[in-house]
């Protein structure tokens, strides 16, 4: 507010300036007093924007309102309480704002542009500069999430699952779009590496690039080292998924200098937007060469991304799965039929290679024709660490949607079921392999137990991160 977004909330002081001036009561506010007036309220916002339209005022809105007024009242005398008293009308269209009928148009527009303000003032404060500061969890810093809602039960997405069948069954289910800040894939796993949370803290162990890679960087003061934090939390899992890379990539290391760099700059610590510092900025590139380009380093970390990888490909099937089968309709963001190991945009918007992904379902048709002995081996190599190019989610992908055109509206309005204790959701059945063939004489296939593909349920595990 005091930078970036200053002018827009200048416009809306003046705004509620000529409010005021209509009211006796109110006309000796000035102008500045209700800029910090407002300034304060915005502050104390517990959510992203109200939706009050047509001179009406939800329950929701008006708690929200509320609680902004009296909590900033209660926490600061910088504003004057008759101000904050005077916007938390304005707010709720409470007719003690003393505003005549023929005002009323130019008080619902403030309303409106208020509640434009605020949205883009939280998500720039939070989505674009919080999440750059906050790296505990850096799975959880994610556009329309809570960093503090660590974790849900099974209880808990049943009730959000049971709401939106009822109240919207046709909205969109998304884990990946644009606006992301990491691939859905690379949260998984980042979320699986959660295990190696001590190293991550302490900033030691393989996780660690060498000392060499960023002198200038460990000269900054404690507050300017995000940069390692930020890479320590996203490089090691956002990489090709081979094991051993054999020597360093150019383009894996120019998207990791770019997301770093502007990583750096939403945080506005070292530097920023506006004020860019061009050596802080060298550090960080040089940061990234040099553990990119250290041989025993990549060495040293390949044991733990190897399994990093494939703990979090377990995690990004379950929750693949669960989108595909959840009430709603659920979206792939472009190349999301595979591992989509992408970082902050432009590097999730780059072109997607439909060569690659015809080419994995020309493979997944081949796994689906082999014999079931073969097949079985083969989904659990796939599952086991040895799918680099996503053909494990591509197969899933394609039998959950043959499953979900099956069953109609049935399959996402089944009920999900706990499964193993609070760590685990079993669904709907989906299988990955193609359905029976009937027998030549009209009977029902092999016996259960003799060769039959027989439907297991998918248990999509959603495990505690911590």
């Amino acid at each position: 507010m005091r930078r970036q977004m200053a002018a827009e909330l200048a416009t809306l002081a003046h705004r509620l300036d000529r409010l005021a001036e209509l009211d006796w009561k109110t006309r000796d506010f000035t102008r500045n007093g209700l800029r910090d007036g407002l300034a304060e309220v915005i502050a104390c916002f517990p959510v992203y924007r109200t939706y009050i339209a047509g001179g009406r005022v939800s329950a929701a809105d008006r708690a929200a309102i509320e609680r902004a007024a009296v909590a900033r009242a209660a926490q600061t005398g910088r504003a004057d309480p008759a101000v904050l008293a005077f916007i938390r009308d304005v707010l709720l269209l409470r007719p003690g704002a003393a505003l005549v009928e023929s005002r009323r148009p130019d008080l619902a527009d403030f309303v409106l542009r208020f509640q434009q303000y605020t949205a883009a003032l939280m998500a720039k404060g939070i989505e674009d500069t919080a999440f750059y500061r906050h790296h505990r969890l850096a799975a959880l810093n994610e556009v329309g999430g809570d960093p503090g809602d660590f974790a849900a039960d099974p209880g808990r997405v049943h009730r959000a699952l049971a709401e939106r069948a009822h109240a919207w069954p046709h909205a969109m289910l998304a884990t990946a779009t644009h606006d992301a800040k990491r691939g859905e894939d690379v949260r998984r796993r980042a979320a699986r590496a959660v295990r190696a949370r001590g190293r991550l803290a302490r900033g030691d162990g393989p996780l660690a690039p060498p000392q060499s890679a960023a002198p200038a960087q460990r000269r900054r003061p404690p507050r300017a080292r995000g940069g390692r934090r930020v890479s320590s939390s996203t490089r090691p899992w956002s990489g090709p998924c081979r094991r051993r890379l054999e020597r360093p990539d150019a383009d894996f290391a120019a998207r990791m200098r770019d997301y770093l760099r502007k990583a750096a700059r939403e945080a506005k610590r070292a530097t920023s937007w506006w004020q860019p510092d061009d050596a802080y900025e060298r550090a960080l590139d040089a940061f990234v060469e040099g553990a990119l380009g250290d041989r025993g380093f990549l060495d040293a970390l390949a044991p733990l991304r190897a399994r990093i990888a494939r703990l979090g490909a377990l995690n990004a099937l379950a929750q693949c799965l669960l989108k595909l089968t959840a009430p709603g309709v659920p979206d792939l963001y472009q190349g999301a039929e595979a591992w989509q190991l992408a970082l902050v945009d432009p590097d999730n918007r780059r072109a997607v290679d439909f060569d690659a992904l015809a080419a994995g379902l020309d493979t997944v048709a081949e796994i689906e024709r082999l014999g079931p002995g073969e097949r079985r081996e083969r989904i659990a190599a796939l599952v086991a660490g040895a799918d680099r190019d996503g053909l494990a989610k591509q197969l899933l992908v394609r039998r959950a949607l043959a499953a979900r055109r099956r069953a109609g509206a049935a399959l996402p309005r089944r009920r999900l079921r706990a499964a193993g204790g609070d760590r685990a959701l079993r669904g709907p059945r989906v299988r990955l392999r193609p359905p029976p063939r009937r027998a030549a004489r009209g009977g029902r296939g092999p016996a259960p137990g003799r060769g039959a593909h027989r439907r297991r349920p998918a248990t999509a595990r959603a495990r505690c991160v911590g």
